[in-house]
């Protein structure tokens, strides 16, 4: 990394260190760091708005290992399995693959036994839905073995294994510590193939949701979400109350196929974008320059607080 002087007109080096330096631990640092910033992580790593489960949890009763991180992602119904290792390590990728193996054989009920800061919203989602879920790996590191990415993209191109490899660097800088989180696979300018089976895929799910509309407006705190789930149903049909959510094909200024999602306290949106950083200005031109908008692998996702920014998300997408 290196830090630019304006002043100067010069270029200097940031000093690099790892986390063996530092005395960083996997699990009693680094995973601490995640979970105890975990807004900040997930927007780093494009899953803003997942559900968090925990650390160190036992996939299953058979076997002693723990996962680091456990996750639950809403907009595809996928359980998300992060794992942290200090340098690198041959036998990441197998052992997520062995923990989703085992994760597989859960219900929806094992999911909330293992729930370790549970949240009303969380448990509402799980008991009110019994569909099968799917599962991404997510393998963080400080280094790849090249055999690590090929077989990632041996099991995610021929067998549609969702998984991803971010790779983390620490600096120093004025006595301050830095971590840089990037995503080393797959290449995101690679990622259109496989987001176009998984956006089909979305628009065509059937839900036999358990809960209904009205269940979830009886829970929502903000007023104006009632009347807009009332709108959305007679203009799109019934949408997946399962899921609190309308998955729209509309298009707007190269922002297309937004995901409508009801939270408890608040309004998500999920957004395919063509280009993010114009996806970005277009979004804040319309909601305002302090307006936060996160980014997610293929697109931007961005949260309804207050019935001003709903009114402008209708006018603008003329829902």
């Amino acid at each position: 990394m290196i830090e630019i002087s304006k002043n100067n007109k010069t270029l200097s080096k940031i000093e690099d260190t790892n986390m063996k330096v530092q005395k960083i631990m996997e699990r009693n640092d680094l995973q601490e760091y995640i979970v105890n910033s975990w807004d900040v992580f997930t927007n780093e790593i494009g899953l803003p708005n997942i559900y968090y489960i925990g650390k160190e949890i036992i996939p299953h009763d058979s076997v002693k290992d723990r996962i680091d991180i456990l996750a639950f992602d809403p907009n595809d119904s996928k359980m998300v399995i992060i794992e942290l290792k200090r340098d690198k390590e041959k036998t990441h990728l197998i052992q997520t693959i062995s923990y989703a193996g085992l994760i597989n054989t859960w219900s929806f009920n094992d999911i909330l036994s293992k729930l370790q800061n549970p949240d009303d919203e969380v448990i509402e989602y799980f008991k009110n839905n019994d569909k099968d879920f799917g599962i991404k790996i997510f393998l963080i590191a400080e280094y790849f073995d090249p055999e690590i990415i090929l077989a990632a993209d041996w099991l995610k191109t021929k067998h549609n294994l969702n998984i991803y490899a971010y790779r983390i660097q620490f600096f120093t800088i004025d006595q301050k510590l830095l971590i840089d989180i990037n995503q080393i696979y797959p290449l995101k300018e690679l990622s259109d193939a496989y987001e176009a089976r998984k956006r089909k895929q979305m628009e065509q799910e059937i839900s036999t949701p358990k809960r209904t509309w009205n269940d979830i407006k009886n829970k929502i705190e903000y007023p104006f979400g009632k009347d807009a789930i009332d709108y959305l149903i007679n203009k799109y049909g019934q949408g997946d109350s399962g899921r609190s959510r309308f998955v729209t094909t509309l298009s707007k200024d190269d922002v297309n196929d937004i995901i409508i999602s009801f939270r408890y306290k608040y309004i998500n949106i999920y957004t395919w974008v063509n280009n993010k950083e114009e996806g970005k200005n277009k979004i804040k031109s319309i909601f305002g320059d302090d307006f936060v908008v996160n980014e997610w692998q293929e697109g931007l996702s961005f949260n309804i607080y207050s019935e001003d920014d709903y009114i402008k998300l209708r006018n603008w997408f003329n829902i």
